[in-house]
């Protein structure tokens, strides 16, 4: 007895480690939540345990007096409470755990220990537990289920046994909201076991219906059922495990051996997924920053192998307005992908995009190849409102009076706001050696004009013309680019000189 409850202890202990390994990840951070719990952000949501205001996308939003449905999370959500609710599944998953322990000894198998040691350490049954999953806590409510109908069967007394049943169908038809995909195991709990209670179901299932929210009407029901999560993943799995521990309690030293490799085998997947999540240091959040701040939409962007770690943690789901096509680099020789050509491709190696027509540096070790080729090329910032990323002076040479062109290709700031509508360009023409002195001073309001200032969106080829006054001298002249407040006058930034403009004498 002393030995089982050693093995029981260290198994329990060895889940409890491998459970709050990384349970903290992603909390200080939006951008690195994990898949599994993007649901929490999201409005549309089919079923909740955590929410009683629930809805798919579409359903009952014209009704009247429906208050809409909110996200249950948001990217400033309390990190104690979303804390709360894993270790909340942390604990869910040690109780699973144990009772599978439980369940396996009371049943006099020889092998409960590997049972429960393949339950503590399976990649789906550690990811359901830690991760905050919408189904996660289907396992318990199974092992619950069929932990009290054991029990209720092994008891004498006549009370005690019908209160295990009742608990053990209660658990079972708890399932319908639960976890709805399991609707099939909770009718094969409820209809196999031999006599069972029906007027108990049917008030069990009938007062369910009225006191939980998740019934509003079927279609909500409908669309959670259709719905499969790591949670349900897990329960299905368990159930297998349950019937092999029913049916075959005794098994070869083999085939104990064989179940004790799998399981370090699977111990080991879980070990490898925590190591795989995005650790970013800092220098890759500048990185990532300075990518979500000048990926444009709907854009390709290409990540060396080195920094591929890095591309759902600038994609950001729950935390960015940014849409991109991440793209990893091609293998050669066994690369049968057809590459789209990356707005972006960046690398560790400076080399790797020493081919593209501009390179950018973030940090010191990163390095970011621009795809469009324009005329002068750059990457001049005007506060958060625009870059310039190319400009021309399209007219070189001309007479007073005469019309000069230019060229700017802008991509807007990542924050665009009506409020960048009191912003304009401003040009300036200036003698070569008398910058103070402007012989054209005019303005180019290109951001109401643009008809589309969409944050990060790329403008090319935007041409702002002007005549020159017909009293201007010749001479050498510095065409300069700025913008500014149209109410205030304040310029935000430095001015960018597009060229040398030469004002010939009249013919």
């Amino acid at each position: 007895m002393r030995r089982s409850m050693l093995t029981s202890a260290a198994i329990l202990l060895l889940a409890a480690l491998l459970r709050l390994n990384a349970v903290t990840y992603g909390l200080s951070a939006v951008c690195l939540t994990v898949p599994e719990e993007y649901w929490l952000f999201a409005a549309e949501q089919t079923t909740s345990l955590y929410n009683w205001n629930i809805a798919p996308q579409g359903a009952l939003t014209t009704l009247p007096g429906r208050t809409p449905p909110r996200p249950l999370l948001s990217a400033e959500a309390q990190l104690a409470d979303r804390l709360g609710l894993r270790l909340a599944g942390v604990v869910a998953g040690l109780v699973t755990v144990a009772l599978i322990l439980r369940l396996g000894r009371s049943l006099g198998s020889n092998w409960w220990w590997a049972a429960g040691l393949f339950t503590a350490v399976a990649p789906w049954q550690v990811a359901s537990d830690r991760w905050i999953t919408p189904y996660d806590a289907a396992p318990l409510v199974l092992m619950l289920s069929v932990w009290a109908y054991g029990l209720g069967e092994s008891t004498r007394s006549g009370w005690r046994r019908a209160a295990l049943k009742g608990v053990s169908t209660a658990a079972a038809l708890s399932l319908l909201l639960i976890a709805p995909p399991l609707w099939w195991l909770a009718v094969l709990m409820v209809v196999l076991p031999p006599r069972p209670h029906w007027r108990l179901i049917l008030f069990l299932l009938l007062g369910g219906i009225v006191v939980f929210p998740a019934l509003q009407t079927p279609e909500l029901w409908l669309a959670a059922a259709a719905r499969w999560d790591l949670g349900v993943t897990s329960a299905c799995i368990l159930v297998g495990l349950l019937l092999v521990l029913w049916w075959r309690r005794h098994l070869s030293r083999w085939y104990i051996s064989a179940l004790v490799v799998v399981s370090l085998c699977a111990g080991a997947v879980t070990l490898n997924q925590t190591t795989q999540l995005p650790q970013p240091t800092a220098e890759e959040w500048e990185l990532v920053r300075w990518l979500q701040n000048r990926i444009p939409d709907d854009e390709v962007v290409q990540f060396d192998f080195t920094v591929w770690h890095l591309a759902p943690v600038v994609a950001c789901p729950m935390g960015a307005d940014i849409r991109f096509q991440a793209q990893s680099m091609p293998v050669e020789f066994f690369d049968v992908r057809e590459l789209a050509s990356p707005y972006y491709l960046i690398s560790n190696r400076v080399d790797a995009v020493s081919k593209m027509p501009y390179i950018s540096q973030v940090g010191e070790h990163f390095w970011i190849g621009r795809r469009l080729a324009l005329p002068n090329v750059t990457d001049i910032g005007f506060g958060e409102l625009v870059h310039v990323l190319g400009y021309e002076l399209v007219t070189t040479s001309t007479t007073p009076a005469g019309t000069v062109d230019l060229r700017i290709d802008y991509q807007f700031g990542a924050n665009i706001t009506p409020d960048v509508l009191a912003y304009a360009a401003f040009v300036h023409v200036t003698p070569e050696n008398d910058p103070l002195t402007n012989s054209v001073n005019i303005s180019d309001p290109f951001f109401a004009e643009s008809g589309n200032t969409g944050s990060r969106r790329v403008m090319l080829n935007h041409h702002i013309r002007f005549s020159l006054p017909p009293t201007i001298p010749a001479g050498v002249y510095a065409v300069r680019l700025g913008i500014f407040n149209v109410y205030t006058g304040e310029k935000v930034g430095e001015e960018l000189i597009l060229g040398e403009l030469v004002v010939t004498g009249i013919n």
